[in-house]
């Protein structure tokens, strides 16, 4: 074990994964990653984790956590951020004290929106997913705000109105006192716009009048909002 953590802590990242393949094969567990599509949620990981830490002895369980950990963070630390993921789920299979379950979920989510990304050069769909998947896999991340903000931007940037419509107003709900979400309302009523539902978007455009301070922003809301219901 000390050697594994010599190994991390010099950068040996070749040397660390020999070391803990070896630990984690001595205990018929070294293909027990966690596989992105299979799982849904960390609570679902947890669950699983009561099981597996039953099958330990405490010596075990303790070696198991030292190596999974070290390994996700070495993937971390080379930007190898889908592997790192992976790792980091598998870690948490071993975990068992709040506080560290509540940082690697939050590492997890880290692993997830960095991929979100990469993938924003490369393909926004791609990045839209990442972005949306966050908050079902890690609910409670300090990233989960700006995840699904990004995904609503990105999504009416893509002029895939329905779908932004949906995500915004879910972010509404999920976090009515953001500051983001003050923007929200002129999101939506442009979307509106764009599909032809027209009460739609003068409901949106009568919410941004009931916050507006400039007068005259304020009456000519009211008389778009008043056009919008005789279409």
């Amino acid at each position: 074990m000390q050697q594994a953590e010599f190994t991390y802590q010099r950068g040996d990242f070749d040397a660390l994964k020999i070391y803990v393949d070896f630990i984690l094969s001595s205990y018929h567990i070294k293909s027990k990653v966690l596989h992105i599509n299979n799982v849904t949620s960390i609570s679902e990981v947890l669950k699983r984790g009561v099981n597996e830490q039953k099958l330990l002895s405490s010596i075990a369980l303790k070696q198991i956590q030292i190596t999974t950990q070290l390994q996700a963070n070495a993937s971390y630390q080379q930007g190898l951020f889908s592997q790192a993921e992976e790792e980091y789920l598998r870690a948490i299979l071993y975990i068992n004290t709040p506080s560290q379950i509540n940082a690697f979920s939050d590492l997890v989510a880290s692993c997830v929106y960095a991929q979100a990304k990469e993938q924003l050069t490369l393909d926004t769909n791609i990045a839209i997913k990442h972005y949306l998947r966050l908050g079902q896999l890690v609910p409670t991340s300090k990233y989960r705000v700006n995840a699904e903000f990004d995904a609503g931007n990105l999504l009416l940037k893509q002029e895939l109105w329905a779908q932004a419509i949906t995500v915004l107003i879910e972010f509404q709900q999920q976090f009515p006192h953001h500051k983001y979400t003050a923007s929200i309302p002129a999101k939506l009523a442009m979307s509106y716009e764009k599909l032809g539902r027209w009460p739609k978007a003068a409901e949106q455009l009568l919410v941004m009048v009931s916050k507006e301070k400039n007068q005259n922003l304020k009456r000519e809301a009211q008389y778009t909002a008043a056009e919008y219901y005789l279409k």
